[in-house]
């Protein structure tokens, strides 16, 4: 495991303890290099169907989800070429749709505090509940980076 990687893992342990680390400039940094990759499916503990996609936030220590994925540049009927297109986003957001679609997504804001540092997921194919924090989010896309990056992330 690279050690970048391994030190990322060890500021979002600490971060059980001390959430002002979700802040830090330090634990920021460290995520600019994995900034780009994704968006990873994210399956269901119990039926293992896909519940969201991750992926780093393009400047903030955050996870963005969606439910829907990344769209198919093969199935898009607006090809466009690229030199009349304009600004598009960073990658993975460049060939990704953020937000919820038709108002579905899986993910339920659960925050007491009425932020959005609670977040519960719902598989639409079984019903099982998974909740995170943003820290937890975090963590999990970081292994998934120290594992090789192969395979879904399966949700807790």
């Amino acid at each position: 495991m690279d050690e970048s990687v391994k030190s990322l893992l060890g500021l979002l342990e600490r971060a059980r303890e001390d959430s002002a680390i979700l802040d830090s400039p330090e634990l920021n940094e460290g995520l600019d290099r994995l900034r780009g990759l994704g968006p990873v499916r994210v399956k269901c503990p119990k039926c293992r169907a896909t519940v969201s996609w991750w992926a780093l936030h393009p400047a903030e220590p955050s996870v963005v989800f969606n439910s829907l994925g990344p769209r198919r540049r093969h199935l898009r009927k607006d090809q466009i070429p690229p030199d009349q297109l304009g600004p598009q986003p960073p990658k993975p957001f460049d060939d990704w749709s953020l937000g919820p679609m038709d108002g579905r997504h899986s993910a339920k804001n659960v925050d007491p505090t009425g932020g959005s540092n609670r977040w519960r997921f719902t598989c639409r194919r079984c019903g099982a509940q998974s909740t995170y924090t943003r820290a937890t989010m975090l963590r999990m896309f970081v292994q998934w980076v120290a594992t090789g990056q192969h395979g879904p992330i399966i949700a807790q």
